[in-house]
């Protein structure tokens, strides 16, 4: 079983639509240096949606706290097997088949994508949007190339 590091699981008062060319983001910064082996989101898909494969990514960020550069690891899950529709949102383990080390002290990104989803196919990330104490979430309308 692994071992948890970081989390943040309550006080989630938003929800970010993930499809096509829309991703989202959420940073974080590890206390200790450990290895990261899965990433866990809450989240659901559109009711009766095929948002096809999610892949969750960690991302180094810039000086402004954004995604930047090309995933450091990356794991995917089967989007259309995700609690379906808003009232079944659930925890969905997005497990990394090469654990990566991560930083103390160091800020990254969890990017999250659905690429082959669209408005009504997409997959919906619950978060702390009004006063996220560990990270900050950020959206791309370009399939990450810019951050907002």
């Amino acid at each position: 079983m692994a071992i948890l590091y970081e989390y943040y699981d309550t006080g989630d008062d938003s929800d970010a639509s993930i499809y096509g060319v829309n991703w989202v983001s959420q940073t974080f910064t590890p206390v200790l240096a450990h290895k990261i082996e899965e990433v866990r989101i809450y989240c659901w898909r559109d009711l009766g949606g095929s948002p096809g494969t999610v892949t969750v990514s960690v991302r180094a960020t810039d000086v402004n706290g954004k995604p930047t550069g090309a995933d450091l690891v990356s794991g995917t899950f089967d989007g259309n097997t995700a609690p379906n529709g808003a009232g079944a949102v659930d925890w969905v383990t997005t497990t990394f088949t090469t654990p990566y080390a991560l930083t103390a002290a160091t800020k990254y990104a969890i990017v999250v994508r659905a690429t082959t989803g669209d408005i009504n196919n997409a997959i919906n990330w619950r978060s702390d949007f009004v006063s996220p104490t560990v990270g900050s979430q950020v959206a791309s309308n370009d399939s990450g190339v810019t951050w907002g």
